[in-house]
């Protein structure tokens, strides 16, 4: 796994059996040309657990919380005093369909 500010991988085999995320450099192809990229059937979808840190599309908006689509199974419950330093008086408002 390599990480944007590091030297790229130059061997698809670098990331095997590795946890890579969005935003990580697995395989440098600026410098080739004319190569054919296949991506095998045993890749796994991220399924989000609680306390991960994502991003998500807000669907509804309620008194005391916020659900949101972070494309897991279910939608994700956020309550509105979740965030850092909110009081009562100071409760974000998010749109539908913002992304947070």
């Amino acid at each position: 796994m390599q990480k944007t500010d590091e030297k790229p991988a130059t061997s698809p085999n670098s990331c095997i059996d590795q946890s890579v995320v969005p935003g990580d450099v697995v395989l440098d192809l600026s410098t080739r040309s004319n190569q054919t990229i296949k991506l095998g059937g045993g890749l796994q979808q991220y399924i989000p657990c609680a306390r991960d840190h994502v991003l998500g599309i807000v669907v509804d908006c309620r008194a005391d919380n916020f659900l949101v689509d972070i494309k897991g199974s279910t939608l994700a419950f956020l309550p509105v005093l979740a965030f850092e330093g909110v009081i009562r008086h100071s409760i974000p408002r998010f749109e539908h369909f913002k992304i947070i």
